[in-house]
């Protein structure tokens, strides 16, 4: 990834995003984003956005998007709790 800041999502939301746009038999799009789920009480992280790996728990694995599909998103979907993550180093 490269240094910037990107807007996180779950993982489970933008795999169903992704399905919901690139298969003409998937009809339902998916719910509003909700963020929640990598947000302390504090709004604060609970996860460390620079060790994703294939093997982190799918429930705990997050989407780095780009400010211009951010902004696409933003118009379509409801969206609980915006993250803006800013990476400092590159990693993958």
């Amino acid at each position: 990834m490269a240094i910037g800041s990107y807007f996180l999502v779950p993982f489970e939301w933008f795999s169903e995003w992704r399905k919901f746009v690139s298969d003409v038999d998937v009809d339902e799009q998916p719910a509003s984003i909700e963020n929640s789920v990598f947000l302390c009480e504090h709004q604060g992280l609970t996860i460390d956005p620079s060790v994703q790996t294939a093997t982190t728990d799918p429930a705990n694995k997050i989407c780095f998007l780009p400010e211009d599909l951010w902004r696409l998103l933003r118009n379509q979907y409801v969206i609980y709790r915006a993250t803006l993550y800013s990476s400092r180093e590159i990693f993958s």
